[in-house]
């Protein structure tokens, strides 16, 4: 008899091994066996091995669950497509999947729209992704809706206020709950007193919609009664009035903040209900600022920046945000094709941004290789979404200047000299954060073509 402080024989060891792995395997195979034509259970499974970064292995059982006729399934995979997650980039297979099915699947629609005007499958046409829209909100999609009534502000407040009343209103209307938080807004700048339900607004904190207690308090501080919304205007009038590309709709020179560094400032640029958008939209995700380690390659916490951030990859956008990429570009005088995705920042009490330049270093290895991918950050572009009461201003220690932006407005300042070299008196600062939050986006500008990933 073997005493408790006796080990089995090999041959035992090994057999209970290979029984283990058999029976491992088995149940593997039991659970292949149990997908098989159903495309819910192969998507579930793929959604597992992506969260696993397992995006090889993910993209497979995509395209298994998407030739089965699994909508989800589709969707996903024409992102990994577009964004080479898993498996090559191929744009043409992801443009041809979101017309396939964009007349059923509502969030194909928004990447279709986006995809159509930036032109990351082909080429690109602003009034056809504006016509789309149009169509899919005349057809009842609220996303659709909601993203038209930004655009009508961004084109013009004041000339199509009633418009995007009537558009979000619909949106609400239809059952879109992110639409509260714009009508609160609008309401609110005209004086009036728009509140939403509490369980709308518990809804929205918890899907971490931040700014929805900050426009809670202000809905609530107005005394008018809030009007109703008008009718729809006619579609052609709207379809004509946003068909010109955005970087158009904002052309007016901005005031001088540094001449040395070509900084100027845009006030009130941007409607506030886009500026709470922004946030909002990039609240779920919002992570801790990290760059990659260039020696071990993993991600690590930004050695000069605390703060959190949510980077806005194309087929993650709206084609409101979109066009703030667009007018953002436009502000620094170089074409819109040449900027990065737009990144939104927030800063808590205690975080800040220590002194740095935007330009690249043209000697370290990781820099080099972003030097030969589109050529220097030229330009950074910063629209202010939400002001801390204290502190966080934008400093630039070498020329004396600072920023402290009030909710849509926009920095626009230059990171290379005359000649198209790094310009170091472009170095800044974000300061710490004393009391409250502060909230931006940011857009950096490079000096040749971006590539328009998706």
């Amino acid at each position: 008899m073997r005493t408790g402080g006796e080990r089995q024989p090999y041959e035992t060891r090994v057999f209970t091994l290979i029984t283990a792995f058999l029976l491992i395997e088995r149940c593997d195979l039991k659970r292949r066996v149990d997908m098989v034509d159903h495309p819910d259970k192969i998507f579930a499974e793929a959604e597992r091995l992506n969260a696993q970064g397992e995006l090889s292995q993910a993209r497979q059982l995509l395209e298994q669950a998407a030739a089965n006729g699994h909508l989800p399934a589709a969707y996903r995979l024409a992102i990994s497509e577009s964004a080479g997650i898993g498996g090559p980039v191929d744009t043409e297979a992801a443009m041809a999947r979101l017309k396939a099915i964009h007349q059923d699947y509502a969030p194909a629609r928004m990447f279709l729209s986006v995809a159509t005007a930036s032109g990351w499958a082909g080429s690109e046409s602003w009034p056809d992704a504006v016509a789309l829209h149009i169509k899919y909100a005349k057809a009842g999609d609220p996303a659709a809706m909601f993203d038209l009534g930004l655009l009508c502000l961004m084109r013009s407040p004041n000339e199509f206020y009633g418009a995007a009343h009537a558009l979000f209103a619909s949106a609400l209307n239809t059952g879109a709950i992110y639409a509260i938080p714009a009508l609160m807004r609008l309401h609110a700048v005209k004086g009036e007193r728009f509140l939403a339900p509490s369980h709308h607004l518990e809804a929205l904190a918890k899907a971490q919609y931040m700014p929805i207690a900050r426009i809670d308090k202000l809905a609530h501080a107005q005394s008018q009664q809030a009007s109703a919304p008008p009718g729809l205007t006619d579609w052609s009038v709207l379809e004509t009035a946003l068909g010109d590309a955005p970087e158009t709709w904002k052309d007016v020179p901005g005031a001088a903040l540094s001449a040395p560094i070509h900084a100027e400032i845009w006030q009130s640029e941007i409607h506030p209900c886009i500026c709470d958008y922004l946030t909002g939209f990039a609240g779920p995700n919002f992570a801790p600022a990290q760059i990659y380690d260039s020696d071990t390659g993993q991600p690590i916490n930004h050695p000069v920046r605390r703060a959190l951030q949510a980077g806005l990859k194309t087929y993650r956008q709206t084609l409101a945000i979109h066009a703030v990429e667009r007018i953002l570009a436009h502000k620094t005088e170089l074409p819109w094709k040449n900027a990065e995705r737009l990144n939104v920042l927030l800063y808590r009490p205690g975080d800040y941004y220590a002194p740095h330049a935007d330009y690249f270093s043209e000697t370290a290895k990781e820099d080099v290789a972003r030097l030969n991918e589109a050529g220097q950050r030229a330009a950074t572009a910063l629209l202010s979404l939400h002001a801390a009461p204290k502190g966080g201003a934008t400093h630039f220690p070498h020329v004396k200047a600072t920023w402290t932006g009030q909710t849509g407005d926009i920095l626009r300042f230059r990171n290379l000299d005359s000649k198209g070299a790094p310009n170091p008196i472009s170095l800044h600062e974000g300061q710490v954060v004393e009391e409250g939050w502060k909230a931006l986006a940011s857009l950096w500008v490079r000096s040749l073509t971006y590539r328009t990933e998706a």
